[in-house]
């Protein structure tokens, strides 16, 4: 999965015919905190330690990448990460859904993984060689798969799969001096849709030195990049709510033309 994302955008940048392109693969880490809550019947989901009850783990092998596009102050960013969160650990509530019910107490094997899509526009207010400054509008679609599994292999698995697209606004901002370059991108938004109701940041750091300029260029990136992601889903009688935090660091290689 985490491949085939990387593949698909990088393939996309490839096809675009923008005046200036720079993609961007890149690997890293990614630890999540927080809480998450499931419950039936009406009843509202009690929240629970991720690490501690469902023994959520950091990934230390997040593939993803960025295309980035500008033409004038006009500035597009695709980017794509996916990451894997398994562990164990001993619930401290009930969790029911969708018919199934792990009681408090409960060993539990737990896989969990996220998926970011994201599109972010921005026009740039303040457009120099050496500083800019942009706002702008986009898109995110925030996966979410979780499957709880009783230790011991006595009760059903506890499932949860959603998929969230939440408009966002975004802030640019960027600067240059010679070969070295930094940008920060921070989007998010509050809204409520149907059955969901969520909150949503990101806020993406990146760092680049440019040691090769030839045409195609070639430079050496790295970053930052925090999310979170504070949302409640109901189904019929069942209800999840999910307040987790995503953050690490990364290191890529961006190629431009």
């Amino acid at each position: 999965m985490k491949t085939a994302l990387l593949l698909t955008l990088v393939l996309a940048a490839a096809s675009c015919s923008a005046p200036s392109v720079g993609v961007t693969p890149r690997f890293g880490s990614m630890s999540a905190q927080g809480d998450m809550g499931f419950s039936s019947g009406g009843v509202a989901a009690v929240d629970q330690d991720v690490e501690e009850a469902f023994g959520l783990e950091k990934d230390s092998s997040v593939l993803g990448a960025r295309v980035d596009l500008s033409a004038g102050p006009m500035h597009l960013t695709f980017s794509g990460q996916a990451s894997d969160h398994d562990g164990s650990g001993t619930l401290n509530a009930d969790v029911e859904y969708d018919g199934s019910t792990l009681p408090a107490g409960t060993n539990v094997q737990t896989e969990f993984s996220l998926t970011s899509l994201g599109f972010v526009s921005t026009w740039d207010l303040i457009p120099t060689d050496v500083f800019e400054l942009g706002l702008g509008l986009g898109v995110n679609g925030i996966g979410i798969d979780t499957r709880i599994v009783d230790s011991a292999g006595l009760l059903d698995p506890v499932e949860f799969d959603e998929l969230a697209p939440i408009p966002v606004v975004a802030l640019r901002v960027g600067g240059a001096i010679g070969p070295v370059s930094v940008e920060g991108l921070a989007s998010g938004l509050s809204l409520s849709i149907g059955d969901v109701d969520a909150t949503y940041y990101d806020i993406d750091l990146m760092a680049k030195w440019r040691f090769f300029d030839a045409g195609i260029t070639g430079s050496l990136a790295g970053g930052y990049r925090y999310m979170r992601l504070d949302a409640s889903f109901e189904d019929g009688n069942d209800a999840a709510d999910i307040d987790l935090t995503f953050s690490g660091p990364w290191i890529g290689a961006t190629v431009g033309f």
